[in-house]
Order: C-alpha cells, then sequence, then structure tokens
C-alpha cells in the first residue's frame, strides 16, 4: 500500500484517509494469508510526511508481525520498485508507486484526486480500479480489493498487453524527443 500526506489535504471523503487503509488492512490480515508493506515516498526529517501516516497505521497493529512500513531511506529507487513490482497488488496513493507497479505488471488500485491517475490507469486499461479521494470508504476499498484479488490473473493479462503497447508508445516519444542528438 503506498500511503500518502499529500492526499489529506485533498481528501474529500467522510470518513479519514487512515481509517479506510487501516480498514483495509485489517480485513486483508483477517481474510488472506498476506503480508501487508506499507509504501512511503517522502520521508524527509522533521516534517510530517508520508512515514508520519505510516507510523499512524501502524500503532493500530503493533502486534501484527505480518503488516510492516519499507524503510525507503536505505534503499536505491530500483530496489524500491522491486518490491513494489514483487507484490500481489499495489493499492496506491502515490502516482510514482502506481507507474512502478503497472510498468512492472503489479494489478493497482488506486485512491486519487488528480486526473493523472485516471490517464494513467487508462493506459493500461484498468479505469474501473480507481477511487476518488470525494468517495473512498473502507466498504468501497476492501470490495474493490476483493475483487481484483478474484480477478487477479485477467487482469495481469491485461497489463502486461497494454504494457507492451506503452513501452512502444514511450520508445516512440523517446526517438522523436532525441533525434537530434544521434545526428
Amino acid at each position: 500500500i503506498s500511503i500518502s500526506h499529500r492526499i489529506e489535504r485533498q481528501w474529500k471523503s467522510k470518513e479519514k484517509y487512515e481509517d479506510c487503509i487501516s480498514n483495509l488492512c485489517r480485513h486483508i490480515l483477517d481474510k488472506y494469508d498476506m503480508g501487508i508493506l506499507l509504501v512511503p515516498n517522502e520521508c524527509k526529517p522533521d516534517v510530517y510526511n508520508d512515514v508520519s501516516v505510516g507510523n499512524k497505521i501502524l500503532t493500530q497493529f503493533k502486534n501484527e508481525p505480518q503488516i510492516n512500513m519499507l524503510q525507503v531511506k536505505q534503499l536505491t529507487a530500483q530496489e524500491i520498485k522491486n518490491e513494489i513490482v514483487r507484490s500481489k497488488i499495489l493499492v496506491g496513493s502515490r502516482y510514482h508507486s502506481c507507474v512502478a507497479a503497472l510498468s512492472g505488471g503489479t494489478p493497482t488500485i488506486v485512491i486519487g484526486w488528480h486526473n493523472k491517475y485516471e490517464e494513467l490507469l487508462g493506459e493500461y486499461g484498468q479505469t474501473k480500479w480507481i477511487l476518488s479521494n470525494e468517495d473512498c470508504k473502507s466498504d468501497k476499498l476492501i470490495q474493490m480489493v476483493d475483487q481484483m484479488i478474484h480477478d487477479y490473473s485477467g487482469e495481469i493479462d491485461i497489463i502486461r498487453n497494454k504494457g507492451r503497447e506503452v513501452k512502444e508508445k514511450v520508445i516512440e516519444i523517446g526517438e522523436v524527443l532525441f533525434k537530434d542528438y544521434a545526428e
């Protein structure tokens, strides 16, 4: 689960962001034999950031060894991406985590507030897997995760097929952008 302090400023749902994520974690721990990894993005010292959000969530799971926070300060960008891609699914509130997951073929559910999330999911044929910051509630998020787990193999196929198209577009754009440098 990529966690975000930035979404709190955009949050319009009646249920708090941390409550939605905590309730999802509790559901996953109760229903599935899965570990949960909270992935912060921003982690500047002495500032309220994604690690702060993660710590708030973790306080509700003190005796639960299956939920942890990724220590991103100790990892390279590639190591962080590898952790995301190794996940069965990503529930993402940070754009770059969602890009990492989808580009690596990992099914992704987005809790977003900006149209860039919908555009990203659209590139991979995944627009049904977005929840808005305006109407995100625990029950909707839990239902979506259960559905994603149920549809898992089909969604992987869609993401991988669309991923080939995305990579081709990126290569084409790169060739155009860097054409002058090759001459």
